[in-house]
Parts: C-alpha cells; structure tokens; sequence
C-alpha cells in the first residue's frame, strides 16, 4: 500500500481527520492493513488502473561508499531486531509486517516501484499542484 509515504496508522487518522482522501490500495489485493483501516477503499486494479502493485516500505540507508562489511553487519543487525517477537507484535498492531531484504533486493525493490510509479505519471498525466 501506499499513502503518500503514511503508515496505515498514520494514514487512518490523516482519512479520519478529513485531511486527505483515501481513492486506492496500490496492490493487487487487499492486505491486513488495508481490510484493518479501509475496508471500504478499493485496489487501483480494482478502479482499473492495472500493473502498480506497490508496497509501503521503510528503509535503512547508507552513504554509497560505505563498506560491504559494515552494509552486511547493518544488515544481520535490522534482521535480528525485526525478527524479535515484541517487535514483529508491534508492527502487527500498526498493521504492518516485517520483511527484511539484502542490501541488493532492496535496492532492486526501488527500482522497480520506481519505473512503476513513473510510468503511472506518465500515462495518467499526474502534477503536483
């Protein structure tokens, strides 16, 4: 999903408050979060808008330079703290789930949600106003 960078918490009370309007999940199904906070709000697949499956991610980065070995120890470490059971409970309740990717998946991930969402701009014509 994806809520101008919100977190399904965060985005419920944003949708509450009447501050911004919920239009679509950009997945191809509903998830936990969305059947939890929007029940009510359809995928974009399912307004006809097909190919944007989206996810709301958070990520860790570090400068480019940064040495493999201290990338690989970065990453056993988020690992290790998000597969801790108090941990994953908590994002449960947020609605959210944890998943952990090498420095390269993730990377690959940004990518292609980057060409997705390009893509969509493109051919939808989106501007900022």
């Amino acid at each position: 999903m994806q809520q101008l960078g919100l977190s399904d918490h965060q985005a419920a009370r944003q949708v509450g408050a009447r501050i911004v309007s919920q239009l679509g999940f950009a997945a191809l199904q509903h998830v936990i979060a969305a059947t939890r906070f929007f029940p009510e709000v359809p995928t974009l697949t399912e307004l006809g808008i097909g190919g944007v499956e989206l996810g709301n991610w958070f990520g860790i980065f570090a400068p480019a330079s940064t040495p493999k070995s201290i990338i690989s120890r970065l990453s056993v470490e988020v690992a290790t703290a998000l597969g801790a059971p108090e941990v994953k409970q908590r994002f449960q309740e947020l609605g959210a789930e944890t998943v952990v990717q090498d420095a390269e998946t993730f990377r690959k991930t940004i990518a292609d949600e980057t060409k997705v969402v390009s893509k969509l701009i493109r051919e939808r014509n989106i501007v900022a106003d």
